[in-house]
């Protein structure tokens, strides 16, 4: 086994006996019972059944490995072989390392022993020593939330109190492995979040997690890679994206009822649609990409075969909470479709499709004169998933088009708007996507009053311990609050705060007068060296090298620019050799109102000796070209750092629109 790889699975197969009560590891004295049990009844038969068929697996050191498969398909029994919980009938595996496992509610629990008795029991399994966890048993509480009940037998526990507990012991006690089933479920939406939090810290920390879930969304934002396996056998392993859309691909050919056949439709009958596709760059697909064109394609028949007239088409994109994300037709365009073939396709293109990863479903109507003529609710699912380095998204919110194509000439729109979905709509499903990422596990809440501490950055803190970090740069430090606020977390490394303007640079010099450690430059970066002229706001924190869009101008009165001021601008690759050392961890916080990209371009190369970036990321565009929230967490995907969490957020005080978040980035590896 390489030194890398921390487990490695050969042709595990599991068999069990139907109607057998053991499937684990048996006692000498049972099977000798079993025999003379046997003896001169003769042998009867039993049903074999295979849960598992020759799996190879290997997962390395740091990697958060996800494992997808429908119900039934071995999941739950891999990782009970991998946990030593049950033996493979035939394989072997090897595991480095101590192991924490959390496969079902109450396991490891003693159900007569105490909440506070059963951590400790649980940390002399992974041989811990109890001051040890003496160390993690308040953290353990605290996240667990049963602070109240710890001296509690936990027969008494809820289901719920047992999975929080028993997750919170699994995920604190330091294992070397962190081995997660599909038992986030029994916990509230809250929990989920908390969990999948914990999880990517214990990634971050250099450990690695086998996760096991149903939920897509939560698989393609933890795991680089995953596996799919299918009535025990591994079908496919690699990029979670691909294997998740394998996945989709598989569940839409053996599920459900096809389009044409569904009677649960309402309308008048006089067209009906016989199928739904998607396509994205030219070819089909069933799981389509955050950031990537989509074609939406619905392939439908009228009922004598003859052209209708008048037709209009539409989509409704939802959660499976029923939250409305887009709501797609041809009138909203300005698409009058005047006639369409007796058998055709009604196409609607969505450049860059905004939605973050998740499941969707699909309601698709026709109607002439709004009285429908075909409506089918929930006529699919829709698995998208989120981008990779290699995929560049764009803006997030651009014009969709329609067209129509079928066995005539085809149909020509009488007119096209260039704006598809009015401001307001727009304003509307960026709010679902905020909400959206939220359920994701990132908690976005408004920013902080600047003397109180939140638990973000209590959270930073720790990020901050962990990756042994050495050197802060605070680009765009305004007059230091962010660097006041680390040394009241107990930061007692070196601070560097840039700052262009002349009256808040003063201010920050004040602020840091008495600290040797922290360092004050008057300079703004970015993308060259030079000279550039900043707009000066009514409130200095608006203050921008690019200019604010007039719709947030006149929405935000206060953040009308005031004057301009001539500033020095430096690339970070020019300055770097003067800021840190080859054995400093250095941490990037950029907060220069949609000039990010930019002073990432003048980091090239001393990007990759940076570990943590925090960056502003814009759900609703407020400078003119600055990147969106997708391209930046796509630029940064692309030089090696993947998101792990997002903190503060800015809200429109008018509309309670989420507007900005701070993103945390950490370096992969």
């Amino acid at each position: 086994m390489s030194k890398d790889v921390v487990i490695q699975a050969r042709g595990l197969s599991k068999r069990y006996s139907l109607g057998q009560m053991s499937g684990g590891y048996v006692m000498l004295r049972d099977a000798l019972a079993s025999r003379i049990k046997s003896l001169g009844r003769g042998g009867k038969e039993r049903e074999e059944f295979w849960a598992l068929r020759d799996v190879d697996l290997e997962v390395e050191r740091g990697e958060t490995f996800g494992i997808i498969g429908h119900n039934g398909a071995g999941k739950s029994t891999l990782l009970k072989i991998l946990s030593r919980i049950t033996p493979p009938t035939y394989g072997e595996a090897d595991l480095l390392g101590r192991v924490g496992a959390l496969l079902e509610v109450g396991t490891g629990f003693h159900p007569e022993l105490t909440g506070r008795e059963n951590v400790y029991l649980n940390g002399a399994i992974l041989n811990m020593r109890r001051a040890e966890i003496d160390r993690k048993f308040d953290e353990i509480v605290e996240f667990a939330d049963v602070a109240r009940f710890i001296d509690t037998p936990v027969k008494r526990y809820s289901s719920g109190m047992q999975l929080r507990l028993a997750f919170s012991v699994a995920a604190h006690l330091e294992p070397e492995i962190l081995i997660i089933d599909e038992v986030l479920s029994v916990g509230d939406l809250a929990f989920q979040q908390k969990c999948i939090g914990r999880m990517e810290a214990v990634a971050a920390e250099g450990r690695t997690v086998l996760f096991v879930s149903h939920n897509l969304t939560a698989v393609s934002n933890l795991c680089e890679r995953a596996m799919l396996l299918v009535n025990g056998r591994m079908e496919t392993r690699g990029d979670s994206r691909d294997v998740i859309a394998d996945y989709a691909r598989l569940v839409g050919a053996t599920s459900g009822t096809p389009l044409i056949d569904r009677e649960d439709r309402r309308g008048s009958g006089e067209l009906h649609f016989t199928e739904i596709s998607f396509e994205s760059g030219g070819r089909a697909t069933d799981s389509p990409t955050t950031g990537e064109d989509l074609e939406i394609v619905l392939s439908y028949e009228t009922a004598d075969g003859k052209p209708l007239r008048n037709v209009s088409f539409g989509v409704l994109v939802i959660t499976h909470l029923n939250e409305l994300m887009l709501h797609l037709s041809s009138p909203v365009t300005g698409t009058l479709l005047e006639e369409i073939p007796g058998e055709g396709s009604a196409r609607c293109l969505i450049p860059r499709f905004p939605l973050p990863a998740g499941q969707y479903k699909l309601h698709i109507w026709a109607e002439i004169a709004e009285q429908p003529i075909d409506w089918i609710e929930h006529a699919c699912e829709l698995t998208v998933i989120s981008s990779r380095p290699a995929a560049r998204a764009g803006r997030s919110y651009v014009p969709v088009t329609h067209a129509s194509e079928g066995s005539s000439d085809g149909v020509q729109p009488k007119r096209r708007l260039r704006e598809l979905i009015p401001e307001r709509a727009r304003s509307r499903a960026l709010t679902g996507a905020s909400a959206t990422l939220n359920r994701l596990g990132y908690e976005l809440r408004p920013r902080s009053d600047a003397g109180s501490l939140t638990p973000e950055e209590m959270r930073r803190s720790k990020l901050l311990r962990s990756r042994g970090i050495t050197v802060v740069l605070d680009v765009g430090a305004s007059e230091g609050m962010y660097a006041k606020q680390l040394r009241r977390l107990g930061f007692d490394s070196r601070i560097v705060s840039f700052e262009p303007l002349s009256d808040a640079f003063a201010a920050l010099e004040g602020a840091a007068a008495s600290d040797p450690l922290w360092e004050c430059r008057r300079l703004a970066l970015g993308s060259s060296d030079g000279t550039a002229e900043i707009n000066i706001a009514g409130n200095s924190t608006s203050s921008s090298l690019l200019e604010m869009e007039d719709r947030q101008l006149q929405s935000a009165p206060q953040a009308k620019y005031v004057g301009t001021e001539q500033v020095e601008v430096s690339r970070l690759d020019s300055i770097w050799p003067d800021l840190v050392g080859d054995e400093d961890r250095v941490y990037l916080k950029l907060d220069v109102q949609g000039f990010e990209l930019e002073v990432l371009k003048g980091a090239e190369g001393c990007l990759p000796s940076v570990d943590c970036v925090q960056a502003e990321l814009s759900f609703v565009s407020l400078y003119e070209g600055a990147p969106t929230y997708l391209e930046m967490i796509d630029e940064l995907r692309s030089r090696g750092y993947r998101l792990a969490g997002l903190e503060e957020g800015h809200d429109d005080v008018r509309t309670g629109e989420m507007l900005q978040s701070d993103g945390i980035f950490v370096r992969e590896g």
